[in-house]
Formats: structure tokens, sequence, C-alpha cells
């Protein structure tokens, strides 16, 4: 039976990844230190073949206190390792910390696929792009970001290092390794508000019939995945031993500025009251210059030839879901 370790499997990503496992019939080790992900994320798993271990991974000596946990269970022999767990953007400060968890969580995952010869499956950013004038996006492209006193970069360029961080691992263990770069991904379990991304800040603000608070002009595009489609093509890795060490975009091909997202999530919730929004600024509430980017739009070519992957959610169907989600 196939083994997978899941490092942030109680998340919003990682719970359903982890569902998906298990009805593959695989076992499935979930790490996860509830700092983001949920333990109810995790109620509806009821199989022998989950273990479960509650564990920071950021802090000193962890991966050999995993390698320990794991071997008094009889756990010797893992065949993917999936790096989930992450800090997001430091909108509201936490630039240091958002560096040290993601750098030092990447750094204990690629550690424990080098001790048990697995295969790494990590979970990178399309923010990793940064102000790249490329569109759409595409993984051989260059990526260029800001100045470093803009605090927004600690979360991409920490997620370039990890990249090159697996690279590092695969050349000094020996081990295959895959990069999947997503872009905003979407839908039930989701965390709320603007901790997860403008989707799920937007349903807050309409579900509490709030004036909708778009950032910038509003004209900023984004491309959204929901979570299945997501889930379908971590799964196609997990599947595939074909194309390893590559860099895979997961994304959808539409895209839409954040003021009509805002409009379509109120149609959605609040269908008779009007729509109300007010434009905010950047410096309101970092309290420092902010850079966005203006496009974010994915090519997809490279997870179509490889995996033969299809986003198929588009994005109203996305939204209706992700709502009924919402009302329960």
């Amino acid at each position: 039976m196939k083994t997978v370790l899941i490092i942030g499997s109680a998340g919003f990503v990682g719970s359903h990844l982890t569902e998906g496992c298990l009805s593959n019939g695989w076992k499935v080790i979930g790490i996860d230190d509830f700092s983001s992900g949920k333990q109810e994320n995790l109620k509806n798993i009821n199989s022998r073949n989950f273990i479960f271990i509650k564990q920071d991974l950021s802090k000193p000596n962890s991966a050999s206190s995993i390698e320990k946990k794991l071997s008094k269970i009889g756990i010797n022999k893992i065949a993917e390792v999936v790096h989930l767990a992450a800090r997001k953007i430091p909108r509201y400060g936490k630039r240091l910390e958002t560096l040290v968890v993601n750098i030092e969580t990447t750094r204990v995952a690629g550690e424990l696929a080098g001790y048990y010869k697995s295969r790494l499956i990590f979970a990178s950013t399309s923010d990793v792009y940064g102000l790249s004038t490329d569109s759409p996006f595409k993984e051989t492209g260059y990526l260029t970001f800001g100045p470093s006193h803009v605090a927004r970069w600690a979360y991409g360029s920490s997620k370039y290092i990890g990249e090159q961080f697996a690279y590092g691992f695969s050349e000094e263990y020996g081990i295959p390794i895959v990069i999947v770069r997503i872009f905003g991904v979407y839908g039930p379990r989701q965390v709320k508000g603007w901790k997860g991304n403008a989707v799920s800040a937007f349903f807050e603000q309409a579900m509490d019939k709030n004036v909708y608070e778009i950032h910038g002009n509003g004209k900023q595009t984004r491309s959204f995945l929901y979570v299945s489609d997501l889930n379908e093509l971590l799964l196609l890795v997990l599947k595939s031993e074909r194309r390893n060490n590559q860099v895979i975009n997961a994304g959808n091909r539409e895209s839409i500025p954040m003021l009509d997202l805002a409009k379509k999530i109120h149609k959605l919730v609040n269908k008779k009251d009007k729509f109300s929004y007010k434009l905010v600024s950047y410096s309101s509430f970092t309290g420092k210059e902010y850079q966005d980017v203006m496009v974010k739009n994915p090519d997809l070519k490279q997870a179509a030839v490889i995996y033969g992957w299809r986003p198929k959610i588009n994005l109203n169907s996305g939204l209706a879901k992700t709502w009924e989600w919402y009302e329960k």
C-alpha cells in the first residue's frame, strides 16, 4: 500500500487531498499544527489508513522528531511527501514569521523526503511570478520581485526559496520532485476573510451585509481555481511517475477584475440589496508601502500535456458551490 505524508493535512487544500488519497486506497500520514488548519476539516475521515500527528515543523529538530514517532508505529517507508503548509502574504505585519515558517517547514519537508527516499511534491504559489509582465505566466518565465522594503514580497520570495530548496534536495538526496504553483484556490473549508483570498473576503463581507472594501482601484484581475479541480491535479501528480523535476501551474483560464468579483458574489448572496463599495488604499491597512500585481493569469499547457488536466469548474459554478457550503 502506498503511503503519502501530507504536511498541512488539516488545512483547506490538505483536508481535501487527504480524503482523495484515502479514496485511492493509500495510507495517509497527516501533519498539522492547527495554526490555520482546523480539526473540524478532518471530522469526516474515519479510516484506519489515516494517521495524524500534531506538530509545528518550523521548530528545531522537527524532522528527527517525526522520524522517531513514525518508527514507533512501524512506518519506515513513505512514497510521497506533499508539502502544503505555509504562511500567506503578511498584509498586517509578521513578515519574519512568514519567512521563518515557510522556509523552515520546507527544509523539514525536504529532510523527511530525503530520509525516506520519497518524491517531494511542493505547493508553491503564483506569487513567485511577482511583478512579471508576462501574460499568461509561464513556468519557464522570469520572476520579478519588487524592492525589499515592501513586506508583500516576503511570501512570494519565501516560496521561491522553497522551490530552490526542492531542487537542492533533489540534487543532494537523489529524490524526484514536482513543484505546483497554485493560483487563487477557493471552495468549501477555505480560510475565511483575507486570510483566505478575495473570494473568502467578499463572501464574508456579503454575509455581514457590509459595504464591500475593494483594495486599490479594483481593476486587478485574478484567476480562481475551484478546490476539486486542484485536488484532481494533485492526485494526478501523485499517481504519475512521468516528468518529475518539473514546475506546473495550477489555475483557471477565466480571469476577473476584483470589483466584478465582488459584484458577482453580492448578486449570489444578496440578490435584492443594492451593491455598495468603497475603494481602500493599501496604506490604510498595511501602514506601509504595498505593491499589488495587476494581472495574474496562468499558462496551463504544462499541466494539460503532462497530466491531461484541465479545470472543469467555471467561476459561476464554483462560487455557487462555495455559497452552498457557507449557508450550511
